[in-house]
């Protein structure tokens, strides 16, 4: 994995006190998907929750580097590496080092779809109450996380399902949880303090003005999952991705499903960027 550091420009592997920054959870990224053709998929979004994120951890970190910055990091880190896939990630780092400094850089990756069937099942990790970690924000206190698909993993489920503490349900480790009822779709609310996902607000935004979808944020426990017609995943690495099991319980993929992420697909904002 290269990386594109501040001032320093490409490099294979980031300093030690880089990473011993992020292992502190001193910082704040974002996950961004390339698209090798179009460009930056949801730039703008991205930007707006890492500076939300950097500021929070006490930095004004628009007075250190600008949305252009980022933009010309990964078109260099593009020309010099290329792309090995359709699709590639960028994933922006900014964190605060052992002696009190702001530094940045951009982790270089190729992209990889997830595979089916995909299988989830819930653990009994519960996320993080905002007090402790804004749900808006991606900062490096990703351990529960972590917990949570070990715990997934022993039971052979691809990803898990969190639940809050009153047992409803919140989202997945990488990505935000919807389910199909109908012409109905929901998800849970803020409330229930999923991560304030980028495509998850880009959808929400899309279905509200659509006859055909209704979109409703709602608190609900796991069993409504598993009364579900149809379930799905999201995030800004994978879009949409159907769920072909919860536990013991199969679905069937649905036409609805298939409709609804080819038209939200059209929808995607890009930015582009020079790769020559």
């Amino acid at each position: 994995m290269s990386v594109y550091i501040d001032h320093v420009g490409v490099t294979e592997h980031a300093p030690l006190e880089l990473v011993q920054s992020l292992q502190y959870g001193e910082g704040a990224f974002e996950t961004i998907r390339v698209d090798a053709k179009q460009g930056i998929e949801w730039c703008d979004a991205h930007w707006a929750r890492w500076v939300e994120g950097v500021n929070y951890l006490g930095i004004d970190v628009e007075s250190k580097v600008k949305m252009e910055d980022w933009i010309h990091a990964i078109e260099v880190l593009a020309m010099n590496l290329g792309f090995t896939s359709d699709w590639m990630i960028a994933r922006p780092q900014g964190l605060i080092t052992s002696e009190g400094d702001f530094r940045w850089w951009i982790q270089w990756s190729e992209g990889v779809k997830w595979q089916h069937p995909l299988h989830i099942g819930r653990v009994p990790t519960v996320p993080l109450p905002d007090e402790y970690k804004p749900a808006s924000l991606k900062l490096n206190m990703m351990s529960y996380y972590r917990s949570a698909e070990r715990l997934a993993r022993s039971q052979g489920w691809d990803h898990p399902v969190l639940c809050t503490k009153d047992g409803m349900i919140s989202e997945s480790s990488r990505a935000n949880l919807f389910w199909i009822k109908g012409a109905q779709i929901f998800t849970p609310s803020t409330k229930c303090i999923p991560l304030h996902g980028v495509v998850r607000s880009a959808l929400i935004d899309w279905i509200h003005p659509q006859k055909d979808f209704e979109i409703v944020e709602v608190e609900a426990k796991f069993e409504d999952l598993l009364g579900a017609d149809g379930v799905f995943l999201s995030n800004s690495l994978q879009h949409l991705v159907w769920v072909d099991a919860i536990e013991d319980h199969v679905f069937t993929k649905l036409t609805l499903f298939d409709d609804l992420t080819d038209r939200f697909k059209l929808a995607i904002p890009y930015t582009s960027i020079t790769t020559i």
